[in-house]
């Protein structure tokens, strides 16, 4: 057990840290009489409630780890519960770790709920009763308690009662079977037969009275997963597991000596070790995990690990790219140092794409920039596009700020009542409900202060294809947004707009710089080479000699093996020439 509690720890709490602090960012979990009581009104509400009142912790990774490990080891001890109240002590127990193991690979996946391991440790536990209190009663008793069981199982748990109704019926065969005189052939037959219709028409009479929802989530309820309109086989397997494990004990041939089962159990032990760190490293998608990384660091505005973090595993999306960059922008050195990374033409900024939620990321680079409003408008599409249509606390955040720092602040106030009704956010909320019945108060925060000093005092035509018209706009209305100057500057590098680049370098003087930026002056320095006779305010915008030396040296590498690509990355991967031919 050691082995299996520490493994899942180490595996959520650090390789997989970043999944469950994002979990908690897209629910946004009331804590109000009314939320329980509507969670409560539907099939496995209880199960969805609790497997949202453990995700809130997920603010906090460490936590988060603990908590599910938590989960999967009371699910464990469930079953080894169930499996010995069945058959009493068994060899090879350590099966047991088999329905938490499968659960814990599904958990690697977004799409599946910790709700969902809930509701089947209510399934489990509920079976272990039967089996323990029930399955001896007289027959009539005895079916009618089960039935009771089950009905109150399928509104806890949603879907897992089907594994539960399965256990139920494959322990009255089981005993049956090892009680041929105790308990009657018929009684056991009846008791399945009424378990199994049960299964079959309790959700079909609640859909009809009660549920407004489709037939399969009357059986399965929006516990277990995000896409509500099919029932993946993953779930099938997990629910399965637990009576096909009966199913296993029943047929385990009996104990020959102690030291023959040390050895089987040493082989179980290494055997659900191997299958487990597999089936976790297989399912696992890492680089989504880094991608999230930056994301949250994004979030928790921790830009040095941003950066850190790129320079240990180089970006590979367009998330990954943003992020950095926009770190790079916030600790002001993404005029020096961005092209020290793999950059593309779309690595500003993420495209905006109808498909799916649209990225945290997305509208983070844009409220950082000033861009307030369009800020607002992707936090809202990140709302409107979540996939189970419920409120990500990370992007009710955002709204509630972009309508503060508007002067909108009725609206504000209605996002940040959502907010105070929240565990981790209640004190957040009511600063800044503060802020929205006294906006002259808005100069006190640092940090909405600044934001707000950034907003650009007239209008202007955004088109996401060409961002830099709304950088121009913004570098232009505001002489303290350096970063929006920074940004235009890269954008027209990045889609090598050198007449773009001219046009803007002598912004430079407006925002303060007391020397020339090297990747500018690269530019520059290419720039001359391709202009007959150039002005001399242009030669005198390369001050480092260097830079002359080093374009010299990667001209002759050019002419020589210009076609070798890695061997000019190796050599000048981090000029802006090279970008400017190979990228």
């Amino acid at each position: 057990m050691v082995l299996f509690i520490s493994g899942l720890i180490m595996f959520f709490g650090v390789f997989y840290r970043h999944h469950l602090w994002q979990r908690e960012q897209v629910q946004l979990l009331e804590l109000t009489l009314l939320h329980i009581m509507e969670s409560l009104s539907v099939n496995g509400g209880f199960s969805v409630f609790a497997g949202e009142f453990i995700t809130q912790f997920f603010h906090i990774p460490v936590l988060g780890a603990l908590l599910v490990t938590a989960l999967l080891v009371l699910l464990q001890q469930s079953v080894k519960r169930l499996i010995v109240s069945l058959f009493g002590q068994r060899q090879l127990i350590l099966l047991s770790w088999i329905p938490s193991l499968i659960y814990a690979i599904l958990l690697t996946d977004q799409y599946y709920y910790v709700a969902g391991l809930t509701g089947l440790v209510v399934a489990v536990t509920g079976s272990a009763w039967y089996v323990r209190k029930v399955l001896n009663d007289p027959p009539l008793k005895r079916i009618s308690r089960g039935l009771i069981l089950l009905a109150a199982v399928y509104w806890l748990a949603g879907g897992a009662f089907l594994s539960c109704a399965l256990v139920m019926i494959v322990s009255e065969v089981i005993r049956g079977y090892e009680n041929r005189g105790a308990l009657p052939a018929g009684a056991s037959l009846a008791a399945c037969l009424a378990y199994l219709l049960l299964s079959v028409v309790l959700p079909l009479i609640a859909r009809t009275f009660i549920l407004k929802d489709t037939v399969l989530q009357a059986y399965l309820s929006e516990a277990y997963h995000a896409v509500r309109i099919f029932f993946p086989l993953p779930l099938v397997l997990v629910f399965a597991s637990v009576p096909v494990l009966l199913v296993l004990f029943h047929f385990q041939p009996p104990a020959v000596n102690d030291s023959r089962d040390k050895r089987e159990g040493m082989m179980v032990l290494f055997a659900l070790a191997v299958l487990a760190a597999a089936g976790l490293i297989s399912f696992a998608d890492f680089s989504e995990e880094r991608e999230m990384a930056c994301e949250n660091y994004v979030y928790s505005e921790k830009w040095d690990r941003v950066i850190s973090l790129a320079e240990s595993y180089p970006p590979e999306s367009g998330v990954q790219r943003a992020a950095l960059n926009l770190a790079l922008g916030m600790t002001g050195r993404l005029s020096s140092d961005m092209f020290h990374f793999r950059q593309d033409t779309s690595a500003l900024f993420v495209p905006y794409v109808r498909r799916g939620m649209t990225p945290f990321i997305a509208g983070d680079v844009l409220y950082h920039l000033g861009l307030v409003n369009f800020a607002q408008m992707f936090a809202m599409e990140t709302i409107e596009s979540t996939v189970d249509a419920r409120l990500p606390s990370r992007a009710v955040r955002r709204v509630a700020e972009t309508y503060l720092l508007n002067g909108q602040t009725e609206i504000a106030s209605k996002f940040y009542k959502l907010l105070n009704h929240t565990l981790f956010y209640r004190r957040e909320a009511e600063g800044f409900q503060g802020l929205a019945d006294d906006t002259l108060k808005i100069s006190s925060d640092r940090r909405l202060a600044r934001l707000r000093s950034l907003i650009p005092g007239r209008d202007f035509f955004y088109d996401q294809n060409r961002p830099d018209y709304a950088l121009t706009s913004l570098a232009l209305s505001n002489p303290s947004n350096r970063m929006a100057f920074e940004y235009l500057m890269a954008e027209c590098m990045l889609r090598k707009d050198l007449d773009g680049f001219l046009r803007n370098i002598g912004l430079m003087d407006r925002f303060g710089y007391d020397h020339v930026p090297v990747p500018y002056q690269e530019a520059v320095a290419y720039i001359l080479t391709r202009i007959e006779n150039p002005p001399e305010g242009l030669r005198s915008l390369v001050t480092d000699a260097s830079v002359i030396d080093r374009l010299k040296e990667y001209a002759s590498a050019y002419n020589t093996a210009g076609t070798d690509t890695l061997k000019m990355e190796r050599e000048f991967g981090d000029t802006y020439w090279f970008y400017l031919h190979y990228r």
